[in-house]
């Protein structure tokens, strides 16, 4: 399993974990780096954390 965030602040608990990884921002960097974490680590599950589409100071956390 891998756990996919665009910046690393949105989380912060978890983002030293080896199975966190960073993409940054846009479609064309959370595609590339998810196509090359897929062919690099073959995970069994992938999780998109933050798709909310924006960074905002007032939210923290997973927002539904």
């Amino acid at each position: 399993m891998i756990i996919l965030v665009a910046l690393e602040k949105e989380i912060p608990t978890l983002h030293k974990n080896k199975n966190v990884f960073t993409t940054g921002l846009g479609k064309v960097n959370a595609a590339f780096q998810t196509t090359k974490l897929i062919l690099e680590q073959k995970p069994s599950l992938i999780v998109n954390f933050g798709t909310a589409g924006a960074v905002s100071n007032e939210l923290h956390g997973l927002v539904e």
